[in-house]
Parts: structure tokens; sequence; C-alpha cells
């Protein structure tokens, strides 16, 4: 009956991508086991003393059973490449195995995409990388340079400023998230003909971008899927993502 009582009210909250389900247990668990102890110290309260040693050991397996019951059920839901993410936007990939605070990264919807520059002239943000998992770091890194070279409305300000359902740690992928990204543009959606910008730089004067359309440079062809080193004064695509 108790394990029934913790999975109503678990799976209840279930469908709120706004709700962890480790916390919602949490929760109702913490509010029956309060709801027991009133009952068993009402109980205490009516018995003769000798029976008041086995009410208080009831009591303390009554909170051993509930957490661990709590916890079998509070187990964190598992995501696939495609599904919609806790913010509303798309699981675009799955680490297999959750270190450093994340799993999955989450590509915001295509209604939160914008255009804007990296940086400035010669604005030299030492320390990016490219790996996956880097993008929140490299944007914190540039929006702390940024910030004291008094510049604004660049790419990575922009991303870390957003608010989606909620959730606010977004940040501008690093190249190889933003390659990931592309890899499954199909199963995202909403991506322009156009470049568009990471986190990570080049050199003081060029950041790399992903082309995700067909680019023709006199006589040369730029393929989509092509990374390349662009001017961070230019105005390119940004797509923002989070890390959970």
């Amino acid at each position: 009956m108790i394990v029934f009582m913790v999975h109503k009210l678990v799976m209840r909250h279930n469908n709120e991508t706004s709700w962890r389900i480790v916390e919602n247990a949490f929760l109702n668990i913490c509010f029956i086991i309060y709801e027991f102890k009133r009952i068993i110290i009402y109980f205490v309260d009516k018995v003769k003393e000798r029976k008041m040693v086995k009410s208080k050991r009831l009591l303390g397996m009554l909170v051993v059973f509930l957490l661990v019951s709590g916890s079998l059920f509070a187990q964190e839901r598992v995501y696939r490449v495609g599904d919609v993410g806790p913010a509303g936007g798309i699981i675009y990939f799955d680490k297999g195995f959750s270190q450093d605070g994340w799993r999955y990264l989450e590509v915001a919807p295509a209604g939160a995409e914008f255009t804007a520059e990296w940086g400035g002239r010669r604005l030299d943000v030492p320390g990016t990388s490219a790996a996956m998992g880097s993008g929140k770091r490299n944007t914190q890194l540039i929006v702390d340079m940024l910030n004291s070279k008094g510049e604004k409305e660049r790419a990575a300000q922009l991303c870390a400023g957003l608010d989606i359902n909620g959730f606010k740690d977004w940040f501008l992928p690093s190249i190889d998230e933003l390659n990931h990204l592309y890899l499954n543009r199909d199963r995202i959606g909403g991506f322009q003909n156009a470049r568009y910008w990471s986190s990570t730089q080049h050199n003081r004067n060029a950041a790399k971008t992903v082309v995700f359309s067909v680019e023709y440079n006199g006589f040369v062809i730029i393929l989509p899927g092509t990374i390349s080193d662009n001017n961070k004064f230019d105005n390119r695509r940004v797509r923002p993502v989070r890390s959970f």
C-alpha cells in the first residue's frame, strides 16, 4: 500500500517537464513519513509504556522502508536522441552516462535562434576548447572577456542571458558540440542555410563555424558540414544548447 502511494504520487508529476522526478519523489516521501509519524505518535500516547519501544522501532523501520522504496521509483528519466528535453528543446546527444554534471545535450527550439557577432576585432579569449562538454566553460570565458571589454549583445552573451521555459543555463556550443548539431540537423529541424557560430576560438581574429548549406566562393564550393574559421565581427547564426 505504501509503495503504491509513493508510486502514484511520483507518476502524477512525471509528465511535467519542469520538475525533476527525483525532487518530486523526495518531497512525496517526506510528506508520507510526516503523516505516518503523526499516526504512530498518537498511537504511542494511547498505549501502555511497554508498547512504546515497539512503536518507535516500527517508526524507524517505516522510515527506512519509505526511503528505500522511494529510491527505487525515483529513477532519472532516460532520454533518447530526438526526444523533447526538459526545457522544451530537442535532445541531440547522449553521452551514455552521467559525468561532470551532465549526460545529455539539449538544443533550444528553432524560435530561439538569432544572428550575432562573436566579438569585436582582435578579441583574444585564451583557453577555449573544441571538445564535447566544453561549450559551457567556453561561453563563460568569452562572456567574462566581453564584459571586461565593455562589449554587449554578442553571441555568447545572448546565449548566457536566455530564459527558455524557466531554464537559464544555455550556452554557445563548442565546435564538436555544434558539429553534432549538424549531424542531427534533420531530426532537430529549424536550421537556416547559413553558417553557425561555435564557442571555439581559432585565433584572436577568428572563431570556428559550421557551414549548414552549400556556399560558393568564386570558383570554390564549400560543402555543408564544413568546419570553417570566420572573422569574429561577422554576423552568423546561433543555436543555443544546454547540458544536464
